[in-house]
């Protein structure tokens, strides 16, 4: 290892699913010294806390918690402590969060679908790390954020929009994707802030417009 390099020891990985949390502490240790000292959390404000009471040399974070989001957690970490190295590990496609992910400070940022030599190469990355003009960006996600702009929606934004457009309330959209009513309406305030709709009635419309009156399907992304 170059004498610039930087240790990575002690981690703490933040994730609230259990396997996501074993399928990156089994990477650590094939590709980190033998000697890792590994803590996990599922939460947000319980990994800040335990980040200042003992800040370890690489925090692996998650975007999706169950109290505060993995942003607020980084932007508080970085806040206190900029030296700290962030690796994110995210199934996020919304472009704008990736981008202020990288304004937050975030040392390495990848999606969940990436590739085991990816993930190494982060972490070489993040040992030989400068500061944040070192950012590492997962290839896929870096060929996202160079295409030219576009609707700017991403693949959930437009299955809740598909499903808006169906007629489907809140709570019956919910259901469907399986997932919160919080997150189906903060989903329903993105859409209308990039679509610059001020109702159901404009998102359905905006959507019609796109997609013409039977074919609900969400535009092509090739």
């Amino acid at each position: 290892m170059s004498e610039r390099a930087r240790a990575i020891q002690n981690i703490l990985i933040c994730d609230d699913h259990p396997i996501c949390q074993m399928g990156v502490e089994t990477y650590l240790r094939e590709f980190l010294p033998n000697s890792l000292q590994i803590r996990k959390s599922e939460f947000g404000r319980n990994t800040v806390q335990l980040f200042n009471e003992s800040p370890p040399d690489l925090l692996v974070l998650d975007l999706s918690l169950p109290d505060i989001s993995g942003l607020e957690v980084l932007r508080t970490v970085k806040q206190n402590a900029k030296n700290a190295r962030v690796l994110i590990v995210t199934s996020c496609e919304d472009l704008s969060i990736l981008r202020e992910l990288r304004r937050s400070g975030a040392d390495a940022i990848l999606w969940k679908s990436h590739k085991q030599n990816v993930f190494q190469e982060a972490l070489r990355s993040l040992q030989m790390s400068q500061g944040s003009a070192d950012i590492y960006i997962d290839p896929d996600i870096q060929r996202a954020l160079d295409k030219p702009p576009s609707d700017g929606l991403t693949k959930r934004e437009w299955e809740v929009l598909e499903l808006i457009a169906q007629g489907g309330t809140n709570e019956a959209i919910a259901k469907t994707l399986g997932c919160s009513l919080e997150t189906v309406k903060t989903h329903r305030a993105n859409l209308g802030q990039k679509t610059q709709s001020r109702n159901r009635a404009e998102l359905t419309a905006w959507f019609l417009q796109r997609n013409g009156k039977t074919n609900f399907g969400a535009p092509s992304k090739n």
